[in-house]
Protein backbone atom coordinates (compact mmCIF):
# COMPACT_ATOMS: atom_id res chain seq x y z
CA UNK A 1 0.00 0.00 0.00
CA UNK A 2 1.29 3.15 -0.68
CA UNK A 3 1.66 6.77 1.72
CA UNK A 4 -1.47 7.90 0.25
CA UNK A 5 -3.07 4.49 0.81
CA UNK A 6 -1.65 4.24 4.50
CA UNK A 7 -2.78 8.01 5.47
CA UNK A 8 -6.47 7.43 3.99
CA UNK A 9 -6.76 4.33 6.09
CA UNK A 10 -5.66 6.00 9.31
CA UNK A 11 -8.13 8.69 8.79
CA UNK A 12 -10.74 6.00 8.07
CA UNK A 13 -10.23 4.42 11.29
CA UNK A 14 -10.23 7.77 13.18
CA UNK A 15 -13.37 8.38 11.97
CA UNK A 16 -14.54 4.72 12.93
CA UNK A 17 -13.46 5.46 16.45
CA UNK A 18 -15.06 9.09 16.95
CA UNK A 19 -18.44 7.35 16.22
CA UNK A 20 -18.31 5.00 18.66
CA UNK A 21 -16.82 7.02 21.27
CA UNK A 22 -17.42 10.76 21.13
CA UNK A 23 -20.33 12.99 20.62
CA UNK A 24 -18.51 15.46 18.62
CA UNK A 25 -18.16 16.32 14.52
CA UNK A 26 -14.81 15.80 12.98
CA UNK A 27 -13.40 16.69 9.86
CA UNK A 28 -9.84 15.67 8.24
CA UNK A 29 -8.41 17.37 4.95
CA UNK A 30 -5.50 15.78 2.96
CA UNK A 31 -3.68 17.53 0.19
CA UNK A 32 -1.25 16.42 -1.37
CA UNK A 33 0.55 18.94 -4.38
CA UNK A 34 1.07 17.36 -7.71
CA UNK A 35 5.23 16.82 -8.83
CA UNK A 36 5.15 19.94 -11.14
CA UNK A 37 2.88 22.00 -8.71
CA UNK A 38 0.26 23.06 -11.47
CA UNK A 39 -2.20 20.66 -9.44
CA UNK A 40 -3.21 19.12 -6.31
CA UNK A 41 -5.47 15.90 -5.31
CA UNK A 42 -7.16 16.88 -2.39
CA UNK A 43 -9.19 14.02 0.06
CA UNK A 44 -12.11 14.98 2.68
CA UNK A 45 -13.55 12.51 5.68
CA UNK A 46 -15.76 13.93 7.85
CA UNK A 47 -18.77 12.86 10.46
CA UNK A 48 -21.22 14.66 11.68
CA UNK A 49 -22.97 13.47 14.66
CA UNK A 50 -27.18 13.65 15.17
CA UNK A 51 -28.16 14.11 18.82
CA UNK A 52 -31.57 12.53 19.71
CA UNK A 53 -33.85 15.11 21.44
CA UNK A 54 -37.25 13.51 21.80
CA UNK A 55 -40.05 16.31 22.08
CA UNK A 56 -43.30 16.27 23.43
CA UNK A 57 -44.96 14.98 20.83
CA UNK A 58 -42.79 11.95 20.39
CA UNK A 59 -43.91 10.87 23.70
CA UNK A 60 -47.49 11.58 23.69
CA UNK A 61 -47.39 15.69 24.02
CA UNK A 62 -48.19 17.79 27.14
CA UNK A 63 -50.67 16.08 29.72
CA UNK A 64 -54.06 17.52 30.29
CA UNK A 65 -55.13 19.91 33.24
CA UNK A 66 -58.33 18.84 34.90
CA UNK A 67 -59.94 21.17 37.22
CA UNK A 68 -62.41 18.19 39.03
CA UNK A 69 -59.60 16.20 41.50
CA UNK A 70 -60.93 12.94 39.74
CA UNK A 71 -59.97 14.17 36.41
CA UNK A 72 -61.49 12.83 33.55
CA UNK A 73 -63.43 10.52 35.09
CA UNK A 74 -65.09 12.92 37.99
CA UNK A 75 -68.74 12.84 37.72
CA UNK A 76 -72.24 11.93 38.56
CA UNK A 77 -71.85 8.54 41.08
CA UNK A 78 -72.18 5.19 39.71
CA UNK A 79 -72.05 6.40 36.04
CA UNK A 80 -69.50 5.13 33.76
CA UNK A 81 -67.15 6.17 30.95
CA UNK A 82 -66.43 4.01 28.73
CA UNK A 83 -62.35 5.01 27.97
CA UNK A 84 -61.98 5.68 23.83
CA UNK A 85 -59.12 3.70 21.87
CA UNK A 86 -56.09 5.61 21.92
CA UNK A 87 -52.75 5.66 20.59
CA UNK A 88 -49.32 4.69 21.63
CA UNK A 89 -46.35 6.28 21.45
CA UNK A 90 -42.50 4.92 22.45
CA UNK A 91 -39.42 5.62 21.93
CA UNK A 92 -37.13 2.59 21.13
CA UNK A 93 -34.88 1.42 24.07
CA UNK A 94 -31.66 0.67 22.01
CA UNK A 95 -32.19 3.68 19.94
CA UNK A 96 -28.39 4.62 18.53
CA UNK A 97 -26.94 8.06 17.86
CA UNK A 98 -27.81 9.00 13.96
CA UNK A 99 -24.50 10.19 12.40
CA UNK A 100 -23.54 10.72 8.21
CA UNK A 101 -20.17 10.38 7.16
CA UNK A 102 -19.42 12.32 4.49
CA UNK A 103 -16.74 11.91 2.00
CA UNK A 104 -14.68 13.49 -1.21
CA UNK A 105 -11.72 13.49 -3.46
CA UNK A 106 -10.74 16.11 -6.11
CA UNK A 107 -8.00 16.51 -8.48
CA UNK A 108 -7.25 19.95 -9.69
CA UNK A 109 -4.95 21.11 -13.22
CA UNK A 110 -3.51 23.85 -13.99
CA UNK A 111 -4.19 24.51 -17.75
CA UNK A 112 -2.44 27.09 -20.10
CA UNK A 113 -1.96 29.28 -17.29
CA UNK A 114 -4.82 30.68 -17.38
CA UNK A 115 -7.54 27.92 -17.02
CA UNK A 116 -7.72 25.45 -14.15
CA UNK A 117 -9.72 22.30 -14.69
CA UNK A 118 -10.73 20.18 -11.66
CA UNK A 119 -12.77 16.67 -11.40
CA UNK A 120 -14.42 16.48 -7.73
CA UNK A 121 -16.30 13.50 -6.44
CA UNK A 122 -18.39 13.67 -3.40
CA UNK A 123 -19.97 11.16 -0.85
CA UNK A 124 -22.45 11.03 2.10
CA UNK A 125 -24.00 8.01 4.07
CA UNK A 126 -26.72 8.82 6.11
CA UNK A 127 -26.81 5.47 8.99
CA UNK A 128 -29.13 5.14 12.25
CA UNK A 129 -31.07 8.28 10.83
CA UNK A 130 -34.30 8.39 13.62
CA UNK A 131 -38.03 7.88 11.81
CA UNK A 132 -41.28 6.99 12.89
CA UNK A 133 -43.27 3.69 12.53
CA UNK A 134 -46.87 2.58 13.23
CA UNK A 135 -46.31 -1.08 13.58
CA UNK A 136 -50.01 -1.42 14.59
CA UNK A 137 -51.03 -0.21 11.29
CA UNK A 138 -54.83 -0.82 9.75
CA UNK A 139 -54.53 -3.95 7.33
CA UNK A 140 -51.12 -5.17 8.63
CA UNK A 141 -53.14 -8.47 9.89
CA UNK A 142 -54.49 -8.79 6.81
CA UNK A 143 -51.07 -8.05 4.78
CA UNK A 144 -48.97 -11.16 6.56
CA UNK A 145 -51.39 -13.22 8.36
CA UNK A 146 -54.23 -13.31 5.62
CA UNK A 147 -56.89 -12.44 8.25
CA UNK A 148 -59.25 -9.81 9.50
CA UNK A 149 -60.10 -6.46 6.52
CA UNK A 150 -57.64 -3.62 5.16
CA UNK A 151 -59.01 -1.60 8.13
CA UNK A 152 -58.26 -4.45 11.30
CA UNK A 153 -55.19 -3.59 13.35
CA UNK A 154 -53.32 -6.16 14.77
CA UNK A 155 -54.24 -4.88 18.53
CA UNK A 156 -57.54 -4.04 18.23
CA UNK A 157 -57.40 -2.63 21.80
CA UNK A 158 -55.29 0.63 20.42
CA UNK A 159 -55.13 2.61 17.00
CA UNK A 160 -51.63 3.50 16.54
CA UNK A 161 -48.61 2.80 17.64
CA UNK A 162 -45.93 5.46 16.78
CA UNK A 163 -42.21 3.46 17.73
CA UNK A 164 -39.41 6.23 17.58
CA UNK A 165 -36.53 4.63 16.36
CA UNK A 166 -33.42 4.19 13.92
CA UNK A 167 -33.71 2.02 11.01
CA UNK A 168 -33.41 5.62 8.14
CA UNK A 169 -30.67 5.15 5.89
CA UNK A 170 -29.49 7.79 2.94
CA UNK A 171 -26.83 7.78 0.49
CA UNK A 172 -25.51 10.11 -1.72
CA UNK A 173 -23.13 10.16 -5.02
CA UNK A 174 -22.37 12.94 -7.09
CA UNK A 175 -19.47 14.22 -9.25
CA UNK A 176 -18.66 17.58 -10.22
CA UNK A 177 -16.36 18.74 -13.38
CA UNK A 178 -14.98 22.16 -12.93
CA UNK A 179 -13.42 24.64 -15.03
CA UNK A 180 -12.08 28.19 -14.04
CA UNK A 181 -11.17 31.18 -16.28
CA UNK A 182 -9.20 34.09 -14.76
CA UNK A 183 -9.69 35.93 -17.91
CA UNK A 184 -12.64 34.73 -20.53
CA UNK A 185 -11.24 35.84 -24.08
CA UNK A 186 -10.23 39.91 -24.03
CA UNK A 187 -13.61 41.04 -21.61
CA UNK A 188 -11.56 41.05 -18.73
CA UNK A 189 -14.18 38.27 -16.89
CA UNK A 190 -13.18 35.58 -14.97
CA UNK A 191 -15.77 32.62 -15.45
CA UNK A 192 -16.89 29.53 -13.46
CA UNK A 193 -18.51 26.49 -14.55
CA UNK A 194 -19.55 23.61 -12.97
CA UNK A 195 -21.41 20.49 -13.88
CA UNK A 196 -22.75 18.03 -11.39
CA UNK A 197 -23.82 14.70 -11.96
CA UNK A 198 -25.45 12.92 -8.87
CA UNK A 199 -27.80 10.90 -7.17
CA UNK A 200 -29.34 10.91 -3.88
CA UNK A 201 -31.42 7.90 -2.21
CA UNK A 202 -33.08 7.52 1.61
CA UNK A 203 -35.76 5.30 2.65
CA UNK A 204 -37.66 8.19 4.68
CA UNK A 205 -37.21 12.03 3.18
CA UNK A 206 -40.18 12.95 5.53
CA UNK A 207 -41.25 11.34 9.27
CA UNK A 208 -44.83 12.62 9.60
CA UNK A 209 -47.69 12.54 7.35
CA UNK A 210 -46.29 15.82 4.97
CA UNK A 211 -45.20 15.83 1.41
CA UNK A 212 -41.52 14.77 1.94
CA UNK A 213 -42.51 12.13 3.02
CA UNK A 214 -43.60 8.71 0.97
CA UNK A 215 -47.38 10.13 0.44
CA UNK A 216 -49.22 13.31 1.89
CA UNK A 217 -51.65 11.35 3.97
CA UNK A 218 -48.73 8.83 5.27
CA UNK A 219 -46.77 8.48 8.41
CA UNK A 220 -43.27 6.72 8.53
CA UNK A 221 -43.08 3.89 6.18
CA UNK A 222 -45.49 2.31 3.71
CA UNK A 223 -44.92 -0.77 5.52
CA UNK A 224 -43.09 -0.97 8.67
CA UNK A 225 -41.86 -4.25 9.26
CA UNK A 226 -39.82 -4.28 5.85
CA UNK A 227 -37.97 0.04 5.98
CA UNK A 228 -36.03 -1.07 2.56
CA UNK A 229 -39.20 -1.23 0.40
CA UNK A 230 -39.44 2.51 0.68
CA UNK A 231 -35.38 3.17 -0.55
CA UNK A 232 -36.06 5.66 -3.45
CA UNK A 233 -34.52 8.88 -4.74
CA UNK A 234 -34.74 11.51 -2.10
CA UNK A 235 -37.63 14.53 -2.27
CA UNK A 236 -34.34 16.93 -2.93
CA UNK A 237 -32.24 14.93 -5.55
CA UNK A 238 -30.96 16.95 -8.42
CA UNK A 239 -29.61 14.15 -10.84
CA UNK A 240 -28.02 17.20 -12.81
CA UNK A 241 -26.87 20.47 -12.54
CA UNK A 242 -25.09 23.11 -14.63
CA UNK A 243 -23.84 26.66 -13.16
CA UNK A 244 -22.26 29.15 -15.01
CA UNK A 245 -20.70 32.01 -12.80
CA UNK A 246 -19.08 35.31 -14.54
Amino acid sequence: MNVRGVRTAAVLQTILTVIKTSSLALLIVIESPSADNTGAIREEEAVALRDNRANTADVGGNLPVFVDNAGPFGGVAGVTKTIPTGSLRHVDQNIKTAYSHIYGVSVTKDIAGLLTGSIEYNGSSGRNLYDLSDVNRRGMPLVYEGVGTATTRPNSQYTAFNTRGNRGRSQYHGVVFSADSRQFGDTGLALTSKYTVSNAKDNLSGTFSDADNNGYFNLGYLDPFNPAETSAATTTDEAVVLQLVS
